[in-house]
């Protein structure tokens, strides 16, 4: 082939690959952000959890101390490690962002990716 059609290839070639990587690096945060969603939403139900049982124990007759309840602590504990979750995905889409951090794995993937790293079995 003659130098302008190399060079041209070599171009398509080069703008593909990083077209590539970027719809790679957007599927991650998109993937990352709902994710963030899900976890805010299981957050959401948790502190609704809480609140009944404090509102039950509150409006009974017994009028127990919510604080020592074991099922209080329960839901204390459940939002506490929520919590954590959304600051490790916030931090997660951060590095995905920065272009620091490697693709994790959800439940279901089996890890195996092509040439630019986009999973093979992946469920869209």
């Amino acid at each position: 082939m003659t130098p302008i059609w190399d060079d041209l290839k070599k171009s398509v070639k080069d703008g593909l690959s990083v077209a590539a990587a970027k719809t790679e690096e957007y599927t991650r945060i998109g993937k990352a952000k709902l994710d963030l969603m899900n976890l805010n939403k299981s957050l959401n139900a948790a502190y609704h959890d809480l609140g009944v049982t404090v509102y039950q124990q509150a409006s009974a007759e017994t009028k127990k101390n919510a604080a020592q309840d074991p099922k209080v602590k329960d839901h204390i504990g459940r939002i506490e490690k929520l919590l954590q979750d959304v600051r490790d995905k916030e931090k997660e889409i951060e590095e995905i962002r920065k272009g620091s951090a490697a693709p994790s794995k959800s439940a279901g993937e089996s890890g195996k990716t092509t040439e630019t790293g986009a999973d093979v079995d992946s469920k869209a």
